[in-house]
């Protein structure tokens, strides 16, 4: 249950780190107004480009967390017994 815990927790986290990644440009006038076409059937151009940002950046920065973690933990893992 822990890792359900820790996996929600980061994926919270990297939903905050997200938005405010996002917050002037999703409020910029410009930006806006892309709400006014039609991307998608009903998906607003707006809304394909924030769903395809998030979902580019939800995996990029899990990778990045990945990776972190392997330079941390695989050499911990490979040691050879004393």
């Amino acid at each position: 249950m822990l890792k359900l815990e820790e996996s929600l927790a980061n994926e919270h986290s990297i939903e905050f780190e997200y938005e405010s990644i996002i917050a002037d440009l999703v409020s910029n006038v410009t930006v806006q107004q892309m709400q006014n076409f039609r991307q998608h059937y009903n998906t607003s151009c707006f809304e394909h480009c924030r769903n395809v940002s998030c979902y580019t950046t939800y995996f990029y920065m899990i990778g990045e967390k990945k990776k972190m973690a392997e330079k941390v933990y695989m050499p911990l893992l490979i040691q050879k017994p004393h």
